[in-house]
């Protein structure tokens, strides 16, 4: 439940800044109102990160490894796909 409630919350944050601010580049962060967007997200992304693994570290029991590599895996075909 918290993953989806995390992502959620970082698909909205992202929404409003994009149509706040008309991008979404890291470049561009000169503003106290793009900082606090960009924080806002990273906020959400580790704790999406978090509520993501933890239940396949030790609910599945996978370890830290293989859930590392999973994890690996997964942002390697975002990359790859992007």
């Amino acid at each position: 439940m918290t993953t989806v409630a995390f992502s959620v919350a970082l698909a909205i944050t992202c929404a409003i800044w994009c149509m706040s601010e008309r991008t979404l580049s890291v470049h561009s962060i000169r503003t106290p109102k793009r900082k606090a967007f960009y924080w806002l997200a990273i906020l959400f992304t580790f704790a999406l990160v978090t509520a993501t693994d933890d239940p396949l570290v030790e609910g599945l029991a996978l370890g830290f490894l293989p859930s590392a590599l999973l994890f690996a895996r997964a942002i390697g075909l975002v990359a790859l796909a992007g």
